[in-house]
């Protein structure tokens, strides 16, 4: 701030106007938008007064507020930004500040065994001084397993051991900060242990017989193997494969021979650990398989007004098995239904193409459906039939 001194005289006769001009001009000084200061002694001399008026003047010097300097070396998230707005793609790295609550982007089982399993966890938002657990439930006690991060971006993995063999589990992850304070939890989330027995196939599937081949993990002291097996449709109960017939091939490997089965029958199999105790120490899903067709391609032609052929084609035919074809037809009754006939049989007769069976169906009845079925006997017992077809004559 400067002062400038200024100095007025001037003289005025006793009118009150000469006085109002006077305060006119030292009002208009002070509206000058500087500081001024005004002061004015008057005197009398004669009959005539005399104005002194002394001026100060107080320049103002703006003072222009500094700007502020952006910090670019940072990348900052607006607050309140939703987690949702956060892209999946973007890595955060741990920093030593908290800016977010921390979350899970992915938490999965990538492996599993009998007793064991490997999780991933992928974590966002971390600081380098929070730590992590697996916390999971088992026989109705918690465990807890400490973690470490793999890597900056909030990346680690875990095996959790001595867990049951065909068991489920629930684990979630916990994130505290360094002062051992709970941050942010992940719901439960599902784990199941493989069985002990596992890789279980069916190959070599015929008419008759399947391999069945499996592993059995760790197999205890005393501890056999056993399969057991059904087919649908005609056999309730379970059948029990002798000890001969399962062999253990190699290491962990086993191998079971089925044989004495019927073609195109659905089976259903299990197999089962068995301790030393006589007791059932893990059982494992039950498996199924198909056996082959017997009989294929069944048809009819030159079809007739009294006359059909059925043909079909089988597969190894044993010397004392005979194929036969079964038909009847369906005649009108008195209450406007038809009522099947009784079954008549014929035997059909191999022909020069090798599994190729023929036989002609004669005196049939005109304009009237005709139902058939292909039955394979064996000592004249049935061993398969086939399932019921039709046409009708002309």
């Amino acid at each position: 701030m400067r002062s400038l001194p200024c100095r007025l005289r001037f003289s005025a006769q006793r009118s009150p106007g000469n006085f109002l001009a006077v305060f006119l001009i030292i009002f208009s000084l002070m509206s000058y938008p500087s500081m001024i200061t005004a002061k004015m002694v008057l005197t009398q001399e004669g009959g005539n007064y005399r104005a002194e008026t002394a001026v100060e003047k107080e320049e103002l010097v703006a003072v222009q507020p500094e700007k502020p300097s952006l910090q670019t070396s940072e990348q900052f998230l607006e607050p309140g930004t939703p987690l949702s707005k956060i892209s999946e793609n973007e890595d955060f790295d741990i920093s030593n500040e908290r800016k977010l609550k921390p979350w899970f982007k992915e938490i999965s089982v990538v492996d599993r065994g009998s007793n064991w399993a490997r999780i991933l966890v992928k974590a966002k938002n971390l600081l380098a001084t929070d730590r992590a657990e697996i916390m999971y439930s088992a026989a109705g006690k918690e465990y807890s397993i400490p973690l470490k991060f793999s890597n900056q971006s909030g990346d680690f993995r875990a095996t959790i051991r001595n867990l049951k063999s065909k068991a489920r589990y629930l684990f979630k992850i916990v994130i505290y900060d360094e002062n051992q304070k709970e941050v942010f939890a992940s719901p439960y989330q599902k784990l199941e242990t493989l069985g002990r027995i596992s890789g279980v196939v069916s190959e070599g599937i015929g008419m008759r017989e399947a391999t069945i081949k499996f592993r059995l993990g760790k197999k205890q002291e005393n501890e056999s193997v056993e399969l057991q097996y059904r087919g649908v449709g005609y056999q309730s109960d379970w059948q029990q494969l002798s000890a001969e017939q399962l062999k253990q091939k190699s290491g962990d490997q086993f191998e079971a021979v089925l044989s004495g089965l019927k073609p195109e029958t659905r089976y259903l199999f299990k197999l089962e650990a068995v301790n030393q105790e006589g007791q059932v120490a893990e059982t494992s899903d039950i498996h199924h398989f198909k056996t082959r067709e017997m009989v294929t391609e069944v048809h009819a032609s030159k079809v007739s007004e009294s006359t059909a052929e059925i043909s079909a084609k089988i597969q190894e035919l044993k010397p004392n098995q005979q194929v036969i074809v079964e038909y009847r037809e369906l005649l009108p009754a008195d209450d406007n239904k038809k009522r099947p006939s009784a079954w008549e049989r014929f035997v059909m007769k191999s022909v020069d193409q090798p599994g190729l069976y023929q036989v002609r169906l004669n005196h049939l009845k005109e304009d009237t459906t005709v139902n058939y079925r292909i039955q394979i006997l064996e000592n004249e017992q049935s061993l398969f039939q086939t399932t019921v077809q039709g046409f009708k004559t002309k």
